[in-house]
Parts: C-alpha cells; sequence; structure tokens
C-alpha cells in the first residue's frame, strides 16, 4: 500500500558497469541512468453525493484522503521503449510517503522512454504494454472501515516518458474511482455481502490498461450487472449501527439508471434503491443507506437431520419462498441466474442464448477442488454461514435418510427423512434451464454440488433424481438448482 495524499518513491538500481576497450566507464558516460523519481496522484476528491444527509460518518480521515503506507509487497512495473517489461518490487519502506525499489541491476538508458504501472502482478508479466489487466473481482473488507484492501485495485499508471539528467519522473494518474458506502443496518448481525445491481452490465470486472502512447487509456473487457464487496469480521452490536463500506470500481455513470443494493447479513437480506449519481475518474463518491432498506430475510431454515457429519440442510432452494417453489437456476460457478425474469422469460444482456459454457473453469476453485466462496451461489445469496454441499455431503444424505417420491401442494419432488429423528426435507423436481428452455421440470430434479469430478476436472459433480431413483451425475453450464447447508 501507498500514501496516497502524497506519494514520492526513489528507485534506486542497482550499480552497472561495462566495458569500452579496456577500461571501466561510468554509466552515465555509456548513457546510462540508475535513479527513477516515482510521483504519484495528489490526494483522493470525496463527493458526497448532491442531497444526501450529511454528517459526521460522512468523513474520512481529516475529511479530505485515504491515507495508504507503502508496505512489503508494493511492485511497480516499468515498460521501456523496446523489450519486456521489468518489475520493481520495494526495497526498503523508508516512510510512509516514499520507499526504496530494487530492479535488480536494470539500468536505464537517457535516450529511450518508459512507461510505468502500480499494483505490478505476476498475471500481467506476459501482457505488453497495451494489455495490461486490471481486475476489480474479489474484493473483500476486513472489518468496519477498513480500506487496506483498495490498495491492491487502486490502479496507477503513467504515460511513457523520456529521461531527463539522469533521471526519470513518472507522474501517476489514478485510473480508477472509490464507492464509500454507510450503511445503517437495521439488526445486530454479521454481515456478509453487499452487491449492487443493475437490469445492465455497467459494471467493469477487467479492463486492459494501455500505456504505450502519450496517455493511460482503459478499455472494458468484461463487464457484469453487479459488483459484489464482501466482508470478514465485520458485526454490529445494536439496532441501525452504521457499517461504513469501501468499493474500487471504474468510472461509471448510473444517474439514469436504476440500481439495487443488496445486503446479506446472518440475520436476514436487505434491499435499498440506489440513488443515480456519476463516479467521477479519481474521485471516491458517496452513498448512504439508512431507512430505505428493505427486510428480504431469507426463508430458508436450518433441519437438523441428525446426519453423522452434523450438517444442516435448508428448507427451501436459493430463489425460494416455499419449500414446493423451484427457485432459480445457477450455471455452476455463477452466484447470479443469468435471466431477470423466469415469467415471462427475460435474459440479461450479454447471456441471451444460454448458460455460459466457461462458467466451469478452474478459476472458480480453490486448492481442494472446491468452489471459493465468492463463487458458491450459497454464500454469496444467503450469507457466509451457508454454502453449497459437496459431493460426499449428497451422498451422506442419501445413505442417512429415506427417500420418498411424492407430491406436495401439487408439486412432485423427493422427501428426503432422517432415518435417525425423522426430520425431513422436500426437493422438488425443478427439471434444469439449458440455452432459453427449461427441461423436466416436475419429473426430475438436479442439484449442484461443489465439487469437481475427479476423473475430469472440467465437469461438476451434481445429485439428479427422478421417481425412479437418485444418482449421480456431472456436468458444467446448464442451469440447475442450488439447495445450501450450514454447519
Amino acid at each position: 500500500m501507498r500514501n496516497i495524499k502524497l506519494l514520492v518513491a526513489s528507485i534506486l538500481l542497482m550499480s552497472m558497469t561495462a566495458c569500452v576497450t579496456d577500461k571501466q566507464s561510468n554509466l552515465e558516460e555509456l548513457g546510462y541512468i540508475n535513479t527513477i523519481k516515482f510521483v504519484g496522484p495528489g490526494e483522493i476528491e470525496f463527493e458526497p453525493i448532491n442531497g444526501a444527509v450529511q454528517t459526521k460518518a460522512t468523513s474520512v480521515d481529516d475529511g479530505s484522503a485515504l491515507v495508504f503506507n507503502w508496505a512489503a509487497g508494493d511492485t511497480l512495473g516499468i515498460f521501456p521503449h523496446e523489450g519486456n517489461q521489468v518489475e520493481f518490487p520495494i526495497k526498503t519502506q523508508s516512510s510512509s510517503t516514499s520507499a526504496t525499489f530494487d530492479g535488480g541491476g536494470w539500468a536505464l538508458r537517457n535516450n529511450a522512454s518508459y512507461a510505468a504501472y502500480y499494483p505490478f502482478s505476476v498475471w500481467n508479466y506476459f501482457q505488453n504494454n497495451k494489455t495490461i489487466i486490471m481486475d476489480y473481482s474479489g474484493q473483500v473488507q476486513n472489518g468496519n472501515g477498513s480500506f487496506v484492501h483498495l490498495s491492491a485495485y487502486d490502479f496507477l499508471a503513467s504515460a511513457k516518458t523520456t529521461p531527463q539528467n539522469n533521471m526519470v519522473t513518472f507522474q501517476m494518474d489514478r485510473q480508477g474511482s472509490i464507492l464509500y458506502i454507510d450503511i445503517v443496518v437495521p439488526e445486530p448481525a454479521t454481515i456478509t455481502s453487499l452487491t449492487i445491481s443493475c437490469d445492465e452490465a455497467i459494471f467493469v470486472e477487467k479492463a486492459a490498461l494501455d500505456i504505450s502512447g502519450n496517455n493511460p487509456m482503459v478499455t472494458p473487457i468484461e463487464t457484469k450487472e453487479s459488483l459484489t464487496l464482501r466482508f470478514e469480521n465485520t458485526t454490529t452490536t445494536e439496532q441501525n449501527e452504521t457499517v461504513r463500506a469501501y468499493m474500487a470500481v471504474q468510472p461509471l455513470d448510473f444517474s439514469a439508471k436504476t440500481l439495487i443494493a443488496t445486503l446479506v447479513t446472518d440475520a436476514g437480506i436487505y434491499t435499498a434503491p440506489v440513488v443515480s449519481r456519476v463516479v467521477n475518474k479519481g474521485k471516491a463518491a458517496f452513498l448512504r443507506f439508512s431507512d430505505s432498506f428493505t427486510d428480504n430475510t431469507f426463508p430458508g431454515t436450518a433441519v437438523d437431520l441428525g446426519l453423522t457429519s452434523g450438517l444442516k440442510w435448508a428448507t427451501c432452494n436459493i430463489g425460494a419462498n416455499a419449500p414446493e417453489e423451484y427457485g432459480d437456476y445457477f450455471a455452476w460457478g455463477e452466484t447470479e441466474p443469468y435471466y431477470s425474469s423466469q415469467d415471462p422469460l427475460v435474459w440479461k444482456e450479454g447471456k441471451e442464448g444460454g448458460y455460459n459454457r466457461d462458467s466451469h473453469n478452474r478459476d472458480n476453485i480453490g486448492d481442494n477442488a472446491f468452489l471459493d466462496a465468492e463463487d458458491d451461489a450459497a454464500t454469496v445469496n444467503w450469507g457466509d454461514t451457508w454454502r453449497m454441499p459437496t459431493l460426499e455431503e449428497w451422498e451422506e444424505l442419501i445413505d442417512e435418510c429415506t427417500w420418498t417420491w411424492t407430491t406436495q401442494n401439487e408439486v412432485n419432488g423427493y422427501l428426503v427423512t432422517s432415518n435417525t429423528n425423522g426430520n425431513s426435507i422436500f426437493l422438488p423436481a425443478a427439471g434444469c434451464r439449458s440455452d432459453t428452455d427449461l427441461y423436466f421440470a416436475g419429473s426430475l430434479g438436479g442439484y449442484w454440488s461443489s465439487s469437481l469430478e475427479a476423473d475430469n476436472p472440467d465437469l461438476a459433480c451434481y445429485v439428479s433424481f427422478y421417481s425412479g431413483g437418485v444418482y449421480r451425475s456431472n456436468g458444467c453450464c446448464d442451469g440447475r438448482s442450488v439447495r445450501a447447508v450450514t454447519e
């Protein structure tokens, strides 16, 4: 992390010598330079929304800036006018406003030009100076009011610069924006996530940064209908307590859009409209959610089926309001349906024609071949205490319960009854969605697990059933049901 109020760092390169005939020559005589002056942007300008109620809670630090300090792991990427980029990791931290970086013996030439960006990432090592990846996904805030996580998303860039007087100076410009949000939480709760969503794909999740020209340029690569901030160690203890959240975003204009904020807690799910506004480049825009929240507490409750693992199963599917409702359909690794309405079916922008055949890629799994929390439809929609079951947990449900094909409130499905304590859950035969069609509703059920197929990690495992039995299957892309579990 770095100081945003004033960012000045000297990058000292290891000394290099070169032979000219039989004598040693100074680097400067050969046209080399060994010092970089790195100048960052000024302080972030904060823009409270017009007409919003201003309180002391809207100020940040002294009301003018977020302050970041240099830290271990900070690295710059520098491109020469020819050849590959070079990474400059931090060497020493001299103060909050400056630091020393080391290019590993790499030297600069007076007659060349250079461009720089921050933060350097190993994923960008093989990118050229026109396709540096800026990725806004996976933001996690640790604690109420913490903005430490913003450092990884505060993308800075300098246009190409020519050295002068044995020094090159990079004037770094901020390429993104910040939303800082006050959330008045209705009930004491552990906060899980905040999602801001639109019926159009206006949120840039990935973009390409181009520093090959005289001015840095940003081109969106992937846009989505929503942007999610997950929380860790964030709990309120009183009614109407305020939580301060920070989200890094690309500049956007939703002054003529309809946006909804969804707050997920262990006490319930709350929604509120987002006031229209423009979020400008290099600035922090303020939003506040208070009494506009609507309580949308999820209808699911946890049922103890006396299983060996102690795991509890939800009473209804994600997206359903009752055990007999089909709920929503998700591709594996996706956390929101590809439609905005089922009746009539209305596909979201960019999703026309069906489910994403690449939704099962390995970016969505952890080291143990299970979905990461941010890619788990149950966790994202219901909170950190809920998740999708593994294949082994589905097998436990099959082995330790009696499955009876039945009709409940005119809906076909399986009544799953514990062999230990007699408690039960109902799994409706919701069918599956493929492209724009719903297949086998009322006769077949398909429920995702969080596990990949051991022999073919390109496929995910799910449990399928019909009146004649229950069996294991695999797939990757069709829309299927999700039934959540909790410890």
